[in-house]
């Protein structure tokens, strides 16, 4: 995985990354937040943010449910 200067990330890193976002789907039930568009860019790395796009670019879009992730 490339981070932002174009360098690979080590494998401890990407384990560090899905340990954390595991444990954020873990607690989903019990967590509620507010957010705003555009305010994960406050709340994840770059590493993450990757992770994030990797996943999403496996599952089809919704149609039902419109996803805003920056403000036009």
């Amino acid at each position: 995985m490339k981070t932002s200067k174009g360098t690979t990330s080590s494998a401890s890193d990407n384990v560090a990354v899905q340990e954390k976002l595991q444990h954020i789907i873990d607690r989903r039930d019990q967590m509620y937040r507010k957010g705003k568009i555009g305010d994960w860019k406050n709340h994840l790395t770059v590493v993450e943010n990757e992770m994030f796009d990797e996943v999403l670019a496996k599952w089809p879009p919704s149609k039902e449910i419109p996803f805003v992730y920056e403000v036009q």
